[in-house]
C-alpha cells in the first residue's frame, strides 16, 4: 500500500508540475499558477494575497475569449491588468501592468521548462530620459507651457511612460504619464507589439 501511495504521489506530482505550461489554459489559469512570490498582489487590509482563493477573489473583470483580466478592489493598492500572449511554440507569456496613482509597475512572465520565468526586461522598453523627452516633444506634450528636457524629467518621482495592455489584439500602447497630465490616456506616445520568444 505504501508503494502504491508513493507511486501515485510521484506520478500526480509530475503531472501537475508538467501541466504548468500546458497550452490549453486561459489567462486566469496561468495567472493563478504564477507563484505569489513572483507576482505580489498587495491588498491594503489583507496584505499580500498569497492563496489562489484570495487572488481569484480579487478578479474584477475576466474576458476568457480575449485572454484578458483585471484585478481591482477598494483595498488593492494598484489596478492590475493582465493579458495573455503566446510564443511561436504556443507557450504562455503573461503580461501585467499594476497602476497606482503615481507609479506603474510592469511584469512579464514566460512559462517554459514547466515553470514561470521573469522576462520583463525583454518585453517592455526601457526608455532613457533623453528618449522620453524626445517622445514628449514629438507628441507635442508641454508641461506648464514648455517642453521638458532630461533634467526636468529627472526631477519627477512619477512614472513618465505608462503601458496599456490590449484587451483585443497584440499592440501595447505607451502613454505620457507626467504628474501634471490629468488624463494620461489622452496622450499616446507610440504602440508596439512585444517580442515574444
Amino acid at each position: 500500500m505504501k508503494e502504491f501511495l508513493f507511486i501515485f504521489l510521484l506520478v500526480f506530482g509530475q503531472n501537475s508540475l508538467a501541466d504548468t505550461c500546458a497550452v490549453n489554459k486561459n489567462v486566469k489559469d496561468y495567472f493563478l499558477s504564477i507563484p505569489s512570490q513572483m507576482l505580489v498582489i498587495f491588498d491594503d487590509e489583507k496584505g499580500p494575497l498569497v492563496s489562489k482563493q484570495a487572488r481569484e477573489a480579487a478578479i474584477d473583470t475576466l474576458d476568457v475569449k480575449n485572454d484578458f483580466m483585471v484585478l481591482q478592489g477598494d483595498t488593492l493598492i494598484s489596478k492590475y491588468e493582465i493579458a495573455l500572449f503566446r510564443s511561436a511554440e504556443k507557450k504562455p507569456v503573461v503580461l501585467v501592468t499594476a497602476d497606482g496613482v503615481s507609479v506603474q509597475n510592469v511584469y512579464a512572465f514566460s512559462c517554459f521548462g514547466d515553470k514561470w520565468h521573469y522576462v520583463s526586461g525583454s518585453i517592455f522598453p526601457k526608455e532613457t530620459l533623453e528618449v522620453i523627452a524626445d517622445l514628449y516633444l514629438s507628441a507635442g506634450i508641454m508641461i506648464n507651457g514648455k517642453y521638458l528636457n532630461e533634467k526636468d524629467l529627472a526631477m519627477v518621482s512619477h512614472t513618465l511612460v505608462r503601458y496599456k495592455l490590449p484587451r483585443m489584439g497584440e499592440s501595447i500602447q505607451a502613454y505620457a504619464s507626467h504628474p501634471d497630465i490629468l488624463n494620461w490616456k489622452e496622450h499616446v506616445l507610440y504602440d508596439f507589439k512585444p517580442k515574444i520568444r
